[in-house]
């Protein structure tokens, strides 16, 4: 179910991207790209797909592209030698366009979000709910081999969790046990968030030094594509960062004591959701904080501050393409041809859920 979970979440964002598209695309690219104003581009050289600079400045892909002009989308003559215009404001088309598409999508979010409140109400728990998992389960529209077992292996560990909840609820720790668990758990948490807050401390410190060091090269006459290969920096210590610190985590998980395999789900979620988190708050300080008004080679902040989304999302997309082939797909082949293993790697719902959230939110 859980696995389930995710590709629904999937489909979800899938549709809100979809969404978003259409309407900027409608109301916000169409007609500035339409009205464009003079730039000077420059050529094409392939390295602005990873940089994000170069023929991409001055183009749709950032804000600072756009124009603050009013122009006449209709001109109709009317009586008496009169004309009726109707005139078109980018900034007010800009505002609204996205004013509106995030309120409808708040209020898909919230609607989604009480349907499924309202469904795991009325499925219950305690007995209830397991004679409902006991009897009313099984899909019977499953007729393929494979599929037959995937289905009882999943319904088999919805019945182990359920009777470890029952089972739990009857059981009743000594002290001595539940202050050590309590202990664990408190040095758990402790060098979690210590890591997180760490990490986003060191990607803060490190953001501020990339930029001192780049506006240099500039003025010490290095070319600009040599000097913009330094920005790439960032982004691979923050994708580094997300890549490594999940793992960290869960060795950090295996030495807890929980009482339902669903807590471990929940508290690496929370765990690494505060990880991305406090990152991406570090990097929005750093962009609010500096004043790239007298950084020599960067003339517009909203556009600087695209650049760096976009340069993040690129080599987030870069990890996850290689850590999806060699972290899962070889990690596979190598334990059921060479290791032998009847079970298979699990899906980590946790990370690959955060991934989503952590691309939708740079995304958004």
């Amino acid at each position: 179910m859980g696995v389930l979970s995710y590709f629904i979440f999937l489909k979800m964002l899938l549709m809100f991207n979809t969404f978003l598209f259409v309407l900027n695309l409608c109301f916000i690219v169409i007609p500035q790209v339409t009205n464009r104003p003079e730039t000077t581009n420059g050529s094409f050289v392939g390295l602005e797909l990873l940089y994000g600079t170069g023929y991409f400045t001055d183009t749709i892909l950032y804000y600072g592209y756009y124009t603050n002009n009013t122009w006449t989308i209709w001109k109709n003559p009317g009586s008496n030698n009169s004309h009726i215009n109707i005139p078109y404001n980018m900034p007010i088309a800009y505002l609204y366009t996205i004013g509106t598409s995030f309120f409808i999508t708040c209020i898909i979010l919230v609607h989604c979000l009480s349907k499924a409140f309202g469904e795991s109400y009325r499925v219950g728990s305690g007995y209830r709910g397991l004679a409902v998992k006991m009897f009313s389960f099984w899909d019977f529209k499953v007729t393929q081999k494979k599929s037959i077992v995937l289905n009882h292996e999943d319904i088999s560990t919805q019945l182990k969790v359920s009777l470890a909840e029952l089972n739990f609820r009857a059981a009743h720790l000594s002290l001595s046990q539940w202050f050590a668990n309590l202990s664990v758990h408190f040095l758990g948490w402790l060098l979690s968030l210590g890591s997180a807050a760490g990490c986003a401390a060191g990607v803060y410190f490190y953001s501020e030094k990339m930029l001192e060091d780049y506006s240099g090269n500039i003025l010490q006459g290095i070319s600009e594509k040599q000097a913009e290969l330094s920005l790439l920096t960032l982004p691979v210590l923050v994708s580094a960062i997300n890549f490594v610190m999940p793992y960290i985590y869960n060795l950090i998980g295996l030495l807890e004591t929980y009482d339902f395999p669903q807590q471990r789900i929940y508290v690496s979620i929370t765990r690494n959701l505060f990880l991305k988190m406090s990152i991406i708050a570090m990097l929005c300080f750093h962009w609010i904080k500096g004043n790239t008004s007298t950084i020599k080679g960067i003339s517009c902040w909203e556009t600087f501050v695209g650049q760096e989304l976009y340069r993040l999302v690129v080599v987030d997309f870069i990890f996850i393409i290689l850590e999806t082939i060699f972290g899962e797909y070889i990690w596979r082949v190598v334990c059921i041809k060479l290791l032998k293993r009847k079970r298979k790697p699990e899906f980590d719902i946790a990370r690959n859920v955060l991934d989503l959230i952590y691309g939708q939110t740079l995304t958004w």
